[in-house]
């Protein structure tokens, strides 16, 4: 009795999870966040690679971005570490 209600409880989180994915899919500026960054890197690089025979790296991604399109939280993350890396051991 016990395995049929753990099948129970798994397909209804399997619903809701779905349901809260579908959300959010439909709302395209959250799909960025929706997935991992090194596997979309790797996907695109891939199709790049196949495509056009060049390769992107996230160092040069990074060297091309520009400070005013970084979102606030990243910004702000790399100013707390510039900080942290500038202190004097005590």
């Amino acid at each position: 009795m016990r395995a049929k209600n753990v099948g129970v409880h798994e397909a209804t989180i399997n619903e809701a999870g779905l349901t809260e994915f579908e959300g959010h899919w439909v709302d395209s500026p959250s799909r960025p966040q929706m997935i991992p960054g090194k596997e979309a890197l790797r996907t695109i690089n891939q199709h790049l690679q196949d495509q056009l025979g060049i390769t992107v790296t996230a160092t040069a991604i990074i060297d091309a971005m520009a400070v005013q399109v970084m979102p606030a939280e990243m910004r702000n993350l790399i100013e707390s570490l510039g900080q942290f890396a500038s202190r004097n051991p005590s």
